[in-house]
C-alpha cells in the first residue's frame, strides 16, 4: 500500500517561499527609515533644533558688582549698661521711676528707709577717728618727754638688775654675820648636848620632849644663817633673768628713741593703722549712707527693676539703666565662617519684628574666642548701626533678634559672567565656550577672581560684549560635574569659596 504525501497545509513555515520573501521586505524597509532619519531632512530639522537651542542659552559678557557675604545671627543690645545696687541692705523707702521710663543722669531713681541708723554710724566713727588721730598727734609731739622717760626706764632697770645680780650672789654664802651665826652655833650645840643627856635616863618624858624642841629651834636659826635654800637660789638666778631681760628692753627702747629722735617706728606705724582703720571703717559708713539713695549715672531707660516699695531687700541688684542712644547688635556666625567675620565690615540687618526694612552698619569689635551654643562653635562680635538705622530702632526694645548679612569681600564694576558658563578644568583654571560671529563656538581659557554664587569675575580671557554660552535649567545641572567641587564653586587655585 503506498503512502500518500503529506499536504501544503502541513509544511514547516520556514520551508515556505513566502516566508523569506517577507523576511527579506521587512529588512530593506528599516534600511531605508534608518537612512532617511539620519541623512534625510530629519537630520537638517535636528542640527537646526540644536543650533536653536545653543543660541537660546547664550550671553553677553558685561560689568557689575559682586559681593561675598556670611550669615549670622543678632540680638539688639544698648552699648552700655549699668547695674545699681544698693550699698547695704534694708527696707525701700520709695521707687521713682518704672521700667522702661527714660531717666537723666543725676536723677533719684529708689531709696532705704534706713537713713537714721546710719547717720548715728558716721557721726560715731568721726568722733573715733578724731580721737585716733589725737592720740598720733600727741605721740609725735611728745618726742622728746619719750626719749627722756626711755632714759629714765632704763636707768631703772639696770639698777634692778644689779640688785638682782648682788642677791643672787649673796646666796653662795652665810645670810647673817659671823657674829649671828656664832651665837646660833653656841645655842645648837648646847641644846643637842641637853637632848642627848636627857636621851639616855629620860627620854620621852617632858624635860626630854623640851630639849628635843630647842634642838630643833637652833638648828633652823643656825641652818637658816650659814645657807640658802635650793628654791631660793633658782628665785635669785630667776630674778637676775627677769631684771636682765627688761634692761635689755629698756636699753634696746631707749637706743630707738634716741636714733629716731624720740619716735618709735613701731609705736607711730601702730598709731598710724588706727587711724587708717578708723578712717576705712567711716569711708564704708559714709559709702552706706550715701548709697541706700540710688541715682541714674547717666541718660538711659530702666530696664530691669527688681521691686517696688516696702520690699526687703540686700545689695543684690536692684535697678538697672541701659544707655539707648547707640544701639548696637551681639553677633553670631558658625565657626566655620569665622574667616569672613571681620573688623570693618559692612553688614546688613533685618529683624524679625520688621521684615520689611534693611538696616545697616559696620562690624567693631570680633571676639578673640569661641564661645559653645548647643553642639555647636560659634564667635560673637559687636556690630555698630549707622546714624540712620540708630534713629530708627533706638526706641525698639532691646533683645529683638535679626538677620545678619556681613559683606566679607566686595568689588564694583567687575567684568562678570554666570558661574554656569565655566567649566573646571580639573583644578587647573576654567574655560568658556565662546560663540563667534557665524554662530560656531570655541574654548577660551579664562583667569576667574571673586565669585558670589551667581556670577564670576573675568580676570583675563574675555572682553566685555563677548558672547558666551551659559547653561542654565537641566541643562547646568546636568554638567556641573564639570564645573563644580562637591557641589561648590571652586575660586581661583582650586579652593572653595567662603559660603554665600
Amino acid at each position: 500500500m503506498k503512502r500518500s504525501k503529506p499536504a501544503a497545509s502541513n509544511q514547516r513555515l520556514w520551508q515556505k517561499k513566502g516566508f523569506w520573501a517577507a523576511v527579506i521586505i521587512f529588512l530593506a524597509v528599516c534600511g531605508g527609515a534608518a537612512w532617511y532619519f539620519f541623512y534625510g531632512p530629519n537630520a537638517a530639522l535636528a542640527q537646526s533644533a540644536t543650533s536653536t537651542t545653543a543660541a537660546a542659552n547664550t550671553t553677553l559678557v558685561k560689568r557689575g558688582d559682586l559681593s561675598v557675604t556670611t550669615s549670622g545671627s543678632g540680638v539688639l543690645e544698648a552699648n552700655r549698661t549699668v547695674d545699681l545696687s544698693f550699698s547695704t541692705g534694708g527696707t525701700v523707702a520709695e521707687v521713682q521711676v518704672q521700667l522702661g521710663e527714660m531717666v537723666k543722669k543725676g536723677q533719684v531713681l529708689a531709696r532705704l528707709d534706713n537713713a537714721s541708723s546710719l547717720e548715728a554710724n558716721v557721726v560715731s566713727l568721726q568722733l573715733k577717728l578724731l580721737q585716733a588721730q589725737k592720740d598720733l598727734t600727741d605721740y609725735q609731739q611728745n618726742a622728746d618727754v619719750s626719749l627722756a622717760q626711755a632714759y629714765q626706764d632704763w636707768i631703772t632697770a639696770k639698777a634692778a638688775y644689779q640688785e638682782a645680780v648682788t642677791v643672787q650672789q649673796r646666796t653662795a654664802y652665810a645670810r647673817c654675820s659671823e657674829a649671828v651665826n656664832t651665837r646660833y652655833k653656841t645655842q645648837l650645840d648646847q641644846a643637842a648636848s641637853r637632848m642627848n643627856e636627857l636621851t639616855v635616863h629620860s627620854m620621852g618624858t617632858d624635860a626630854w620632849i623640851d630639849a628635843r624642841n630647842d634642838y630643833d629651834t637652833a638648828l633652823t636659826n643656825y641652818t637658816y644663817c650659814t645657807t640658802y635654800t635650793e628654791s631660793e637660789k633658782i628665785e635669785a638666778q630667776a630674778a637676775v633673768d627677769v631684771a636682765k631681760t627688761k634692761m635689755d628692753q629698756a636699753e634696746s627702747q631707749y637706743n630707738t628713741l634716741k636714733s629716731n629722735s624720740g619716735v618709735d617706728p613701731n609705736q607711730l606705724a601702730l598709731g598710724e593703722a588706727a587711724v587708717e582703720t578708723v578712717q576705712a571703717q567711716l569711708n564704708q559708713a559714709e559709702e552706706d549712707l550715701k548709697g541706700i539713695t540710688l541715682t541714674a549715672p547717666m541718660d538711659g531707660k530702666v530696664v530691669y527693676l527688681a521691686s517696688g516699695a516696702g520690699t526687703i531687700v540686700d545689695t543684690a541688684k536692684f535697678i538697672s539703666i541701659a544707655d539707648v542712644s547707640h544701639p548696637q547688635l551681639t553677633v553670631s556666625v558658625d565657626e566655620s565662617d569665622m574667616g569672613q567675620f571681620v573688623l570693618n565690615s559692612s553688614a546688613s540687618v533685618i529683624f524679625d519684628a520688621l521684615p520689611d526694612q534693611t538696616f545697616h552698619g559696620v562690624v567693631t569689635q570680633v571676639n578673640p574666642a569661641l564661645t559653645s551654643s548647643g553642639q555647636y562653635s560659634i564667635l560673637k562680635g559687636v556690630l555698630t548701626l549707622d546714624a540712620d538705622a540708630v534713629r530708627t530702632v533706638q526706641d525698639l526694645p532691646l533683645g529683638l533678634n535679626a538677620s545678619v548679612a556681613i559683606v566679607y569681600k566686595e568689588i564694583k564694576d567687575a567684568l562678570i559672567i554666570p558661574v554656569t558658563a565655566l567649566k573646571n578644568l580639573n583644578g587647573k583654571g576654567y574655560e568658556v565656550q565662546v560663540v563667534e560671529s557665524d554662530g560656531s563656538t570655541r574654548s577660551q581659557e579664562v583667569q576667574i577672581g571673586l565669585q558670589d554664587g551667581t556670577y564670576a569675575e573675568v580676570l583675563d580671557g574675555l572682553k566685555e560684549g563677548d558672547k558666551i554660552v551659559s547653561i542654565s535649567g537641566s541643562a547646568a545641572s546636568n554638567s556641573s560635574s564639570n564645573q563644580f567641587s562637591d557641589g561648590g564653586m571652586m575660586m581661583p587655585g582650586g579652593g572653595m569659596p567662603p559660603p554665600p
